[in-house]
Protein backbone atom coordinates (compact mmCIF):
# COMPACT_ATOMS: atom_id res chain seq x y z
CA UNK A 1 0.00 0.00 0.00
CA UNK A 2 1.28 3.40 -0.90
CA UNK A 3 -0.59 5.36 1.74
CA UNK A 4 -2.67 4.66 4.80
CA UNK A 5 -5.97 6.06 3.60
CA UNK A 6 -9.53 4.81 3.64
CA UNK A 7 -9.48 4.73 -0.18
CA UNK A 8 -6.97 1.91 -0.12
CA UNK A 9 -9.06 -0.41 2.05
CA UNK A 10 -10.31 -3.43 0.14
CA UNK A 11 -14.02 -2.88 0.81
CA UNK A 12 -13.89 0.80 -0.15
CA UNK A 13 -11.88 -0.06 -3.27
CA UNK A 14 -14.49 -2.64 -4.32
CA UNK A 15 -17.39 -0.20 -3.86
CA UNK A 16 -15.51 2.56 -5.69
CA UNK A 17 -14.69 0.12 -8.49
CA UNK A 18 -18.32 -0.93 -8.84
CA UNK A 19 -19.47 2.69 -9.01
CA UNK A 20 -16.76 3.45 -11.56
CA UNK A 21 -17.49 0.49 -13.84
CA UNK A 22 -21.27 0.79 -13.64
CA UNK A 23 -21.22 4.52 -14.36
CA UNK A 24 -18.88 3.96 -17.31
CA UNK A 25 -21.04 1.20 -18.79
CA UNK A 26 -24.20 3.24 -18.27
CA UNK A 27 -22.57 6.27 -19.89
CA UNK A 28 -21.73 4.13 -22.93
CA UNK A 29 -25.36 3.04 -23.29
CA UNK A 30 -26.79 6.52 -22.79
CA UNK A 31 -24.33 8.67 -24.69
CA UNK A 32 -21.92 6.82 -26.96
CA UNK A 33 -24.08 4.09 -28.49
CA UNK A 34 -26.80 6.47 -29.80
CA UNK A 35 -24.08 8.48 -31.54
CA UNK A 36 -22.77 5.34 -33.23
CA UNK A 37 -26.31 4.42 -34.27
CA UNK A 38 -26.67 7.91 -35.73
CA UNK A 39 -23.76 7.27 -38.10
CA UNK A 40 -25.26 4.08 -39.53
CA UNK A 41 -28.94 4.96 -39.44
CA UNK A 42 -31.06 5.65 -42.49
CA UNK A 43 -33.25 7.97 -40.38
CA UNK A 44 -30.93 9.85 -37.97
CA UNK A 45 -33.69 12.07 -36.58
CA UNK A 46 -35.48 9.02 -35.25
CA UNK A 47 -32.32 7.90 -33.44
CA UNK A 48 -32.08 11.20 -31.57
CA UNK A 49 -35.80 11.21 -30.77
CA UNK A 50 -35.44 7.81 -29.13
CA UNK A 51 -32.14 8.52 -27.39
CA UNK A 52 -32.08 9.65 -23.78
CA UNK A 53 -30.10 12.59 -22.59
CA UNK A 54 -27.44 12.02 -19.95
CA UNK A 55 -29.22 11.99 -16.58
CA UNK A 56 -28.27 14.55 -13.95
CA UNK A 57 -27.26 11.94 -11.38
CA UNK A 58 -24.80 10.41 -13.86
CA UNK A 59 -23.22 13.82 -14.41
CA UNK A 60 -22.89 14.25 -10.63
CA UNK A 61 -21.32 10.79 -10.26
CA UNK A 62 -18.84 11.39 -13.11
CA UNK A 63 -17.85 14.83 -11.75
CA UNK A 64 -17.39 13.34 -8.29
CA UNK A 65 -15.21 10.56 -9.71
CA UNK A 66 -13.25 13.15 -11.69
CA UNK A 67 -12.56 15.16 -8.55
CA UNK A 68 -11.72 12.12 -6.45
CA UNK A 69 -9.42 10.54 -9.02
CA UNK A 70 -7.71 13.87 -9.74
CA UNK A 71 -7.09 14.31 -6.01
CA UNK A 72 -5.66 10.79 -5.73
CA UNK A 73 -3.55 11.33 -8.85
CA UNK A 74 -1.95 14.57 -7.71
CA UNK A 75 -1.42 13.22 -4.20
CA UNK A 76 0.86 10.50 -5.64
CA UNK A 77 4.44 11.58 -5.08
CA UNK A 78 6.15 8.87 -7.14
CA UNK A 79 4.19 9.53 -10.36
CA UNK A 80 5.96 11.86 -12.83
CA UNK A 81 4.19 15.11 -13.65
CA UNK A 82 3.93 14.25 -17.36
CA UNK A 83 2.11 11.03 -16.51
CA UNK A 84 -0.25 13.00 -14.26
CA UNK A 85 -1.03 15.43 -17.07
CA UNK A 86 -1.70 12.55 -19.48
CA UNK A 87 -4.07 10.93 -16.98
CA UNK A 88 -5.85 14.25 -16.49
CA UNK A 89 -6.30 14.67 -20.26
CA UNK A 90 -7.65 11.12 -20.43
CA UNK A 91 -10.13 11.97 -17.67
CA UNK A 92 -11.41 14.85 -19.79
CA UNK A 93 -11.38 13.12 -23.17
CA UNK A 94 -12.50 9.59 -22.39
CA UNK A 95 -13.60 9.32 -18.78
CA UNK A 96 -15.62 6.16 -19.38
CA UNK A 97 -12.38 4.37 -20.29
CA UNK A 98 -9.87 6.28 -18.13
CA UNK A 99 -11.74 6.00 -14.82
CA UNK A 100 -11.84 2.17 -14.70
CA UNK A 101 -8.21 1.96 -15.84
CA UNK A 102 -7.11 4.48 -13.23
CA UNK A 103 -9.06 2.64 -10.55
CA UNK A 104 -7.38 -0.63 -11.50
CA UNK A 105 -3.81 0.68 -11.72
CA UNK A 106 -3.79 3.13 -8.81
CA UNK A 107 -6.34 1.82 -6.30
CA UNK A 108 -6.94 -1.89 -6.86
CA UNK A 109 -3.33 -2.90 -7.54
CA UNK A 110 -2.19 -1.08 -4.40
CA UNK A 111 -4.35 -3.32 -2.25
Amino acid sequence: MKEESFLYRKDVAVVLGLITVLSSVYYLFVSVIPNIQFLFSSNPIEVYENAQSVPFYLIVILLTLFGLYSFILFKQKDTPILKKVIWLMAFFAASFIAFPLFWYFYIWKDN
